[in-house]
């Protein structure tokens, strides 16, 4: 079954190497790794049953609002409703080689920060990948400390996350209750080359997105280019 959802509907991140859509209700619902022309992970843009997303959203309706982080390739979703106020950042970690190197930074990484700025909400999450638009679903494994794994061949796909997700018919499942203040970290990644990198959470999300923002500026800049401090997208 065709997808509903629009393609002027979606935000685009990437690292310049990939890229992934996410829509106005903060789903994931395209994304081909390792490559911008590689199979899809997630596809449901193409069919909601069958292609496979990565959803974060609060449970109650919520007024959304989306844009990009000052001159960045970082997207914001921001979600209100009576409960609280919800702020979902999305980004694939962008930095030099040398950075790369001295950070261990995954061959290819999706981050999604989830943090709660006023009141309380109940946040749902679900997990649902497929390989090759929506030929074969992966197995992922509870691994314990180093998170979901599933492999296929040579690769190897890998979700940390701060909140333990549970295995449901069709993929994984969270829900958790965020109060103003707190905020919880997920970390998709995927290795095809040499060792896997199992992403550490913590301090070291806070370091790659302030290394991502400056990677991001610093290329508009070069190209002189200039953006007002949000671009608003709704």
């Amino acid at each position: 079954m065709k997808s509903s959802r629009k393609i002027q509907d979606h935000g685009i991140i990437g690292d310049g190497r990939s890229a992934a859509l996410v829509t106005t209700d903060g789903t994931v619902d395209w994304l081909c790794w390792p490559r911008f022309d590689s199979p899809a992970l997630f596809g449901s843009i193409l069919d909601e049953h069958v292609g496979g997303f990565w959803g974060i959203r609060p449970r109650a309706p919520s007024n959304i609002r989306r844009g990009y982080l000052d001159q960045t390739n970082v997207f914001e979703t921001r979600f209100e409703n009576d409960g609280g106020t919800i702020v979902l950042t999305d980004f694939m970690p962008a930095a030099s080689e040398e950075q790369k190197q001295r950070m261990l930074i995954p061959e290819h990484e999706l981050i999604r920060r989830v943090r709660c700025e006023r009141g309380e909400c109940n946040l749902q999450i679900q997990f649902a990948p497929r390989c090759d638009y929506g030929r074969h679903r992966l197995v992922f494994r509870d691994s314990g400390p180093l998170g979901l794994r599933a492999r296929r061949g040579a690769t190897l796909v890998t979700l940390r996350s701060d909140v333990k997700l549970r295995p449901i018919a069709d993929g994984w499942m969270s829900e958790v209750v965020l109060r103003a203040g707190q905020h919880i970290d997920l970390s998709l990644s995927y290795s095809q080359e040499g060792p896997a990198i199992v992403p550490p959470l913590g301090r070291l999300i806070d370091q790659k997105l302030e290394i991502t923002a400056a990677w991001w500026r610093d290329c508009n800049n070069n190209r002189g280019l200039r953006h007002s401090k949000t671009k608003t997208l709704s």
